[in-house]
């Protein structure tokens, strides 16, 4: 696995992403919590945090964020954006306090980068972390079809241009690989590979661990607005009985 885009390459990963809706699905997680919360807190843990863009618009809703990240660089990053704490580490190796937080989200499909052996260690451990009452919620993206198109995303600026060649194949049994190369200015050798592994779940098979460890779960096929109509996601939305 080459995961360059985000282990070594932060500015760029969020050049290609800078159209994302965070703002909204941001929004969406607040509404989500205050409908369904019942605790007394607005103390959230962003699982996968990347690069602060959620991060810093729930800061601005008045929660007081805690995000982990993988990568030391998307956490440097983060902290220079958003408001919060934010430290390294890794799914599902993380010394969490138990009962600490009212809302637990993992964005940006988090949990599919996430073993398939360690889907239930995770949830296990999400389990432990958040209050009675409080929300957890994250999304989650289907198998893609036997075949896919080549994907070519370019990123024109005044200083430097960018572009992105994808292919999304499929792998092993539960596994797609995401196959990419990136052209950029921005590094010396012009271009790098880029490719990650992504663990694809059965939703059945998500709610069923998840209603094992006492979660209430509500599916979603979107982030309301904020989600484009080719989009294809579940959005889970689970309250900790």
């Amino acid at each position: 696995m080459s995961d360059k885009l985000f282990s070594e390459n932060p500015e760029i990963y969020d050049k290609f992403f800078d159209e994302k809706e965070y703002e909204g699905e941001a929004a969406f997680m607040t509404d989500a919590f205050e409908e369904r919360n019942d605790t007394d807190g607005r103390n959230c843990l962003v699982l996968g945090c990347g690069t602060g863009r959620h991060s810093e618009h729930l800061a601005d809703e008045g929660f007081e964020v805690t995000g982990i990240d993988k990568y030391e660089k998307m956490v440097e990053t983060a902290r220079s954006r958003a408001e919060g704490t934010f430290r390294q580490g890794t799914l599902p190796d993380l010394d969490l306090e138990a009962d600490a937080y009212d809302l637990v989200l993992l964005p940006f499909n988090i949990v599919n980068y996430v073993e398939y052996d360690e889907l239930e260690p995770t949830l296990e451990l999400v389990a432990d972390a958040i209050k009675p009452g409080g929300v957890l919620l994250f999304d989650s993206v289907p198998m893609p079809p036997e075949t896919q198109s080549l994907h070519i995303q370019t990123v024109v600026e005044d200083d430097a241009d960018h572009a992105r060649i994808v292919q999304m194949q499929p792998g092993g049994q539960h596994q797609v690989r995401w196959e990419s190369i990136v052209l950029s200015e921005d590094v010396e050798s012009g271009f790098f590979v880029d490719n990650v592994d992504i663990t694809v779940y059965d939703d059945d098979e998500i709610v069923t661990g998840l209603e094992d460890l006492g979660f209430t779960v509500e599916q979603r096929d979107s982030y309301g607005d904020a989600t484009r109509p080719e989009e294809a996601i579940t959005v889970f939305v689970a309250v900790k009985e």
